[in-house]
């Protein structure tokens, strides 16, 4: 416990993580923080409408990063702070920063609530009303559904605000795309929005998104992805900051109770914690109408897997596995069926060149009339055909064996390997899939059995049917247990 008083400490000024756009070598933030600080400047305060932490300073910097060419080179920005602490200012200054001084024509500021996009655009014509030059230089838009701050000095430029939905931020053209709230965006609501930034794609300045929430829960599945990009390398030129606290390792219950009862806990997650947030009144009131799980995650930011990633197969990780491109010369094939026979499908595994192992899914249709010929079309070209005779598989067994097509039975403990190899296969990305979307599909609803001290895919306990995924499985399990370099074809193609 630090023997520093509570009185004279303040919260963390710098992110817990944190990455600078890879381009850039300067900011246009200590302009905007000038121009800022500057609004409604009162001489007997000693001060402006505005009066920035140290933290948000250093978050403006960031958001408006410059490459060599003193160009705005953020392409996104993420900003994931703790309710309260101020985040909301930082997006204020550089919405006005934008709309007064680079004079960009549309800036969209979206909220997932319309009462936050009303209050945030209260803010800003607060700060602008402090000012009687900005005043004169604009004025507000108060048509329901069409709310806005526009510039009537000559010059086009305009922040509207808008309620989040499937329709909203169609039309226009924004150079600046604000998603405030983005612990509840959804697909459907990026799709409507991002799209209306393409036709400023080709301009010497790119246009610019910015994302700023609280810790991600368990349906953010927009907000873990960008982190989950971010962190691992796959967008470099994005600014990238959060506040919070790492949870221990250990039983989550017990690791929870150990953070929330760190004194230091509060000031690693809150960079407003002893400026405008009383870590005490966080740790009595706060804590005690909350159940300890929300908040850890509410106050001091504490991250948990999003609901793709609580899966058997990580969506992020599945994700990064798609190749759309990939082919193999060689491998194994495998057919599985479903319950009742409802749906088969056999699909295909090799080793890559590069040494890691592809998957596809070579059939998956309606019932079991089509298995026999397809699987002899794809044993004369693939060798044996892999099934598990403990599942419904074993309704066609004897069918296929009568057809003449060789077959090769897994063990149960050769499905067990497949299974958990597979899973580590997709984790670690030494595995790569076409996108298809019926194995998309399966790996979004499977689930498992235990099976001793271990588990399997199961079609009874999945939600959806699972056939591409088992059969998938299979396949990768006996061609990383014994790839065959007799298995030579460039493409596995059945015609029926």
């Amino acid at each position: 416990m630090s023997s520093v008083s509570v009185e004279s400490r303040v919260g963390a000024q710098r992110p817990r993580l944190s990455q600078q756009p890879r381009r850039a070598v300067a900011s246009a933030g200590d302009d905007a923080i000038e121009f800022a600080e500057a609004i409604g400047w009162d001489d007997d305060a000693g001060h402006g409408f505005y009066v920035l932490d140290d933290w948000q300073r250093w978050a403006i910097r960031g958001i408006l990063s410059e490459d060599a060419e003193a160009r705005l080179c953020a392409a996104i920005s993420l900003l994931v702070v703790p309710r309260q602490n101020g985040k909301g200012a930082v997006l204020e200054v550089v919405e006005l920063y934008a709309l007064f001084v680079l004079g960009l024509p549309l800036v969209l500021h979206s909220a997932h609530l319309g009462e936050t996009s009303v209050d945030h655009m209260a803010r800003l014509l607060a700060a602008i009303g402090s000012d009687p030059d900005l005043e004169r230089r604009c004025k507000p838009v108060l048509a329901k559904g069409y709310e806005a701050i526009v510039r009537t000095d000559g010059v086009a430029g305009e922040i509207r605000f808008r309620t989040r939905s499937k329709k909203g931020g169609r039309g226009g053209s924004p150079q600046m795309v604000v998603f405030d709230e983005a612990l509840f965006l959804t697909d459907a609501q990026v799709s409507a929005m991002l799209p209306a930034l393409s036709a400023q794609t080709l301009r010497a300045d790119a246009p610019l998104l910015i994302y700023a929430s609280s810790a991600p829960i368990g349906e953010s599945e927009i907000l873990h992805r960008l982190r989950l990009a971010i962190q691992r390398g796959e967008s470099p030129d994005a600014f990238y900051a959060e506040w919070g606290c790492e949870l221990p390792s250990g039983d989550r219950s017990a690791a929870l109770r150990a953070l929330a009862d760190d004194p230091d806990a509060i000031y690693s997650a809150n960079p407003g914690a002893g400026i405008r947030i009383d870590p005490e009144w966080c740790r009595t009131t706060e804590r005690s109408g909350m159940t300890l799980e929300a908040w850890c995650v509410e106050r001091l930011g504490v991250v948990f897997a999003s609901d793709g990633e609580s899966r058997v197969l990580p969506s992020a990780a599945w994700d990064a596995c798609r190749d759309p491109g990939s082919t193999v010369e060689g491998g194994r094939i495998a057919l599985a069926v479903g319950p009742n026979g409802a749906w088969s499908a056999i699909s295909l595994s090799g080793e890559r060149a590069d040494g890691r192992l592809h998957c596809e899914v070579v059939r998956h249709s309606l019932g079991t009339e089509w298995v026999v010929a397809a699987a002899l079309a794809g044993t004369a070209e693939y060798g044996p055909l892999l099934v598990d005779p403990r599942s419904p598989t074993a309704g066609v067994i004897e069918r296929l064996i009568a057809a003449g097509v060789p077959i090769e039975e897994c063990s149960t403990p050769d499905v067990v390997q497949a299974c958990v190899a597979f899973q580590l296969d997709v984790i670690e990305g030494r595995l790569v899939h076409l996108g298809q979307p019926e194995l998309d599909a399966a790996v979004v609803g499977a689930d498992i059995r235990p099976v001793g001290e271990s588990w399997v895919f199961s079609a009874k306990a999945s939600t959806i049917d699972v056939t591409a995924l088992l059969s998938a499985v299979l396949a990768a399990g006996a061609a990383r247990r014994s790839p065959d370099p007799a298995d030579h074809a460039a493409a596995f193609a059945i015609v029926l």
